[in-house]
């Protein structure tokens, strides 16, 4: 029996942000965004991670250059100095025959990895992905191993608990070979309560591969989740006996072990033959099935993409073009959820009009840019490659939310316009209000008294000083009562951009 064969790579999305909503005044925050921004722009290297460019000249990237359209490269690769995301690659991975190891311990037993890359891509929109490629070099394994390794290695975050025991977490996750420690170990529900457990906490491997070696220099940095609460799944599986089996079958209506099999690994779980049931619409509705008859079948869901193979050029395919596909999906799934946050803190500031203006203005410019340069309708030529990527928005609903975040900017941008169309026109009636107050007064002491009488024999300075201190008189206490109205006024009646 041929040695079967399996890659793994997971992408952790997440936001990343230079300021912690409420602890910095609101005006300082677009400043400070920039300035970080702009200084991993600088950014060449550290000890710990170093920023690659993918230029158009180098062997390693040209392929994939040729393969998506040129409009896309600019958020794609790191090429140019306007660049719109910044690549970093971890320095200890420079050479092929690194002894970086992904360990995942669950259920008794230890799968030992090989680390290929471990990558990091920030978007000047605010979004981040972190990828780690490992390949699976042990010599003896199955199936049932490659779900595992799919299953647990791609926690994150404690998921859904019950009222006695977690579920879906592995013992503990560690990443051997980085000088430092990177592990991080799951605890029980029993132990989680014993100590400070919050929600949404990130694991102590990512937060040292993120905060403490790259983040670091920023005291104002935050990283917060984007998407699930594990990692998303890209895996190429090569056995040459499961796939013969599966090309032979009818997907639509035939249910063995080796379907079986096939619904767990591209659903993400544990492969246990003695649970579950098999949905062959499900199964279909969630394989690619143009290559079956050759040995070929790839797999998706929201938050996998898999492919089970008799042949070993597609792990390259996973490696790259793939890839790139899979992080521009996220990307925008991200994007959207990073303006939704956004909607969310305008809502909370409506009385701050200097703010709003600031900050939709931000938020309309950033949007354009999405629009523009991250969520295209055609990526690639390849035939294979658009249905793949249109596949993928299908799944993470990506049409369907820029659809909603579209109308849901332009309802803040029309609401945003009328308040401040509402507060300069009341501006112009307030301006209005207070000549008719200055002038009024003087208008109806000389018409009570008559202008004329300034021609008069029996005119006198007295007379005329009486008029004068009476018109200043009215005017005051015209003024003062009109103040008094309209500060009671603009304190009930502030325009709000949601009712």
């Amino acid at each position: 029996m041929e040695k079967r064969a399996s890659y793994h790579i997971f992408y952790y999305a997440f936001l990343w942000y230079d300021y912690e909503v409420g602890t910095i005044p609101m005006k300082n925050k677009e400043k400070k965004k920039q300035c970080v921004w702009q200084d991993l722009k600088g950014f060449t290297s550290n000890t710990k991670w170093k920023r690659v460019r993918e230029v158009d000249n180098s062997p390693a990237y040209f392929d994939e250059m040729c393969y998506f359209y040129e409009y896309t490269h600019q958020i794609l690769f790191d090429k140019h100095e306007n660049t719109h995301v910044l690549h970093f690659e971890r320095v200890e991975l420079e050479e092929n025959n690194s002894q970086v190891r992904y360990v995942i311990e669950a259920e008794g037993k230890a799968y030992n990895l090989k680390v290929d890359k471990i990558c990091l891509d920030l978007y000047e929109l605010g979004v981040g992905i972190l990828s780690f490629y490992v390949e699976n070099d042990m010599e003896d394994f199955d199936a049932k191993d490659v779900c595992a390794i799919n299953f647990y290695g791609r926690c994150v975050y404690l998921p859904f608990r019950n009222a006695r025991e977690v579920f879906c977490i592995p013992s503990k996750l560690s990443i051997i070979g980085l000088g430092d420690e990177y592990s991080h170990e799951y605890k029980s529900l029993k132990d989680s309560f014993e100590t400070s457990f919050s929600s949404w906490e990130l694991p102590k491997h990512i937060y040292k591969l993120l905060c403490s070696d790259l983040f670091c220099s920023y005291s104002n940095a935050v990283i917060a989740p984007a998407l699930d609460n594990r990692m998303f799944v890209n895996c190429w599986y090569y056995d040459n006996d499961l796939a013969g089996e599966l090309s032979s079958l009818d997907l639509k209506k035939d249910k063995n072990d080796s379907v079986f099999i096939w619904k767990a690994f591209y659903g993400i779980d544990k492969l246990d033959s003695s649970e579950g049931e098999i949905d062959n619409e499900e199964v279909c509705a969630h394989t690619y099935t143009l290559w079956q008859n050759g040995g070929t079948l790839y797999g998706y869901t929201r938050y996998s993409f898999v492919v089970l193979t008799n042949t070993q050029f597609i792990k390259k395919h996973i490696q790259t073009l793939y890839s790139r596909i899979l992080k521009l999906v996220l990307l925008q799934k991200s994007s959207i959820l990073h303006f939704s946050k956004d909607i969310g803190v305008i809502s909370l500031n409506q009385d701050n009009e200097e703010f709003l203006i600031k900050i939709v203005q931000r938020m309309y410019n950033q949007y354009i840019t999405f629009l523009n340069h991250i969520y295209f309708d055609d990526i690639t030529p390849q035939t294979q490659g658009m249905e793949f990527y249109n596949i993928l928005q299908r799944e993470l609903e990506v049409v369907k939310g820029v659809t909603k975040l579209n109308q849901s900017i332009g309802e803040v941008y029309n609401s945003l316009s009328a308040a401040m169309y509402a507060s300069k026109r009341d501006r112009q009636s307030r301006a209005l209000n207070w000549i008719a107050v200055l002038f009024l007064p003087p208008s109806l002491v000389t018409g009570f008294c008559g202008m004329s009488q300034l021609w008069y024999k029996e005119f006198t300075f007295d007379l005329f000083m009486v008029e004068c201190l009476w018109s200043v008189v009215i005017t005051l206490m015209l003024a003062c009562l009109f103040w008094i109205i309209t500060r009671s006024s603009d304190k009930s009646k502030k325009p709000r951009l949601f009712s």
